[in-house]
C-alpha cells in the first residue's frame, strides 16, 4: 500500500509537542545562519563568503517547477574533476572570507558518488565552514544517511507533498514511499534530525498541502521551510498556470508581505557576497542564471578572486548596487525582488 503522510498517524501527545519545540529550535538555527552572513551583505567584499557549488549536473527528478528539463537534462554529463575541485578548495582556504558553502546547484548533489569524499576535504582543508547539501532526499537511504550527517552541518531536503500522487507530479516521477523511508531513518536519530529541514515550493498542485505538511513533520521534530514558486527567471515552462490561486486572506497576507519585502530586501546581496560555480567550472552570475546568459569566467583556469573582480562581475555588481540593472539584463526578469516573493516559516 502506498502511504500517504495525511494518512499516517500523527498523534498530538507530549512527544510531539517535545518535537515541536525541537523543530522550531532547529528552525532558529537556521535562519540564525543566514542572519549572520546577511549582516554582512550590503559590504563590498573582497572575496565572496558564500559559494553553491555543482559537482555533477544531474538529478534524477523532473520537477515541473525546475528548469533542469529544458536547459540541462539532454547535455553531456558534466562530473567536476577532482583537481578543480581541491584547486577551488584549496583558494578559499587561503582566504578567511566564506562562511557557507552549499553542495548543490541545480542539481541533485547525490547523483555524484563522490559527495561524501568531497565534502570531507572541505572540512579537512576549512574546518570552520558551514557545510550545506540540499537533496531531494531520494538517493539518501541508511547506507548513506550517518556518513552524509557527519560531515554536513546542515541538510535540506525538498518534499513538497503530503501524498503520493501530489508527490508524484511535483517530484516529476519519484515514489514518495522511498523518500518517507529515507525520512524516518533520518528521524529516528536526534542528532541527523536537528540537522534537517524540510522545504516545501508552493504552487497550484501542492498549495492546499502546505498546512498539513508543516503540521505533521513539525510534530515529527523536523524544521520546514516554504517557498513561494519561483520563474527562475522565465525559464520555468507555464509559470503563470502553476502559480497558486489563493483566497482573500491569503492576498492580504501576500500584500502585507511584499510592503514589508522591500524594506528587508532593498537591495540584491548577490553580487557583494555570492559566488555559484557550474561543474564545468563556469561560473554564472546567479542562482536562477539556469540559461547562462551571464557567464562571469571559469574556474579551470581563473582563481575564484580574478572572477570574482572580472570586468563583467564589477559592472554587475555596480550597476545593481544602483538599482539600474534591474530596468535590464537578467535582474529585471527576477521574482525575488520584482514580485516580493518570500519565505513561509
Amino acid at each position: 500500500m502506498k502511504n500517504n503522510i495525511n494518512i499516517i498517524p500523527s498523534i498530538f501527545n507530549f512527544k510531539s509537542l517535545r518535537n515541536i519545540v525541537s523543530a522550531r529550535i532547529s528552525q532558529i538555527r537556521h535562519f540564525k545562519k543566514f542572519f549572520r552572513i546577511w549582516k554582512r551583505y550590503k559590504k563590498n567584499h573582497d572575496f565572496p563568503i558564500f559559494l553553491q557549488l555543482q559537482t555533477i549536473n544531474r538529478c534524477n527528478a523532473n520537477c515541473p517547477m525546475c528548469p533542469y528539463a529544458a536547459t540541462t537534462a539532454e547535455g553531456a554529463l558534466q562530473l567536476m574533476s577532482d583537481e578543480v575541485f581541491e584547486k577551488i578548495i584549496n583558494e578559499i582556504s587561503t582566504r578567511n572570507e566564506v562562511e557557507l558553502i552549499v553542495m548543490s546547484f541545480q542539481n541533485e548533489p547525490l547523483s555524484d558518488k563522490k559527495i561524501i569524499d568531497r565534502a570531507r576535504y572541505i572540512k579537512s582543508v576549512v574546518p570552520h565552514i558551514t557545510l550545506e547539501l540540499v537533496s531531494n532526499g531520494y538517493l539518501l537511504n541508511s547506507s548513506i544517511a550517518e556518513d552524509i550527517y557527519d560531515v554536513f552541518d546542515e541538510v535540506e531536503l525538498s518534499i513538497h507533498a503530503v501524498n503520493h500522487d501530489t508527490y508524484k507530479e511535483v517530484l516529476g516521477g519519484l515514489d514518495l514511499d522511498k523518500t518517507l523511508e529515507n525520512i524516518f531513518h533520518i528521524g529516528k536519530s536526534k542528532y541527523m534530525r536537528s540537522k534537517t529541514v524540510l522545504r516545501f515550493v508552493k504552487q497550484q498542485a501542492n498549495f492546499n498541502e502546505f498546512s498539513h505538511f508543516k503540521k505533521f513533520w513539525r510534530r515529527n521534530g523536523f524544521a520546514v521551510l516554504g517557498f513561494d514558486l519561483n520563474s527562475r527567471l522565465h525559464a520555468v515552462k507555464d509559470y503563470e498556470n502553476m502559480k497558486y490561486r489563493v483566497k482573500w486572506f491569503q492576498k492580504l497576507e501576500i500584500k502585507i508581505l511584499k510592503m514589508i519585502s522591500p524594506l528587508l530586501f532593498s537591495f540584491c546581496p548577490i553580487p557583494n557576497t555570492a559566488m555559484y560555480i557550474r561543474s564545468n567550472g563556469d561560473v554564472v552570475f546567479c542562482f536562477n542564471d539556469w540559461t547562462e546568459e551571464n557567464i562571469l569566467g571559469n574556474v579551470n583556469n581563473n582563481s575564484i578572486y580574478d572572477v570574482f573582480h572580472s570586468p563583467k562581475m564589477t559592472d554587475l555588481r555596480q550597476r545593481i548596487n544602483l538599482n539600474s540593472a534591474f530596468e535590464s539584463d537578467i535582474c529585471a526578469k527576477c521574482d525575488l525582488y520584482n514580485e516580493g516573493v518570500y519565505l513561509t516559516f
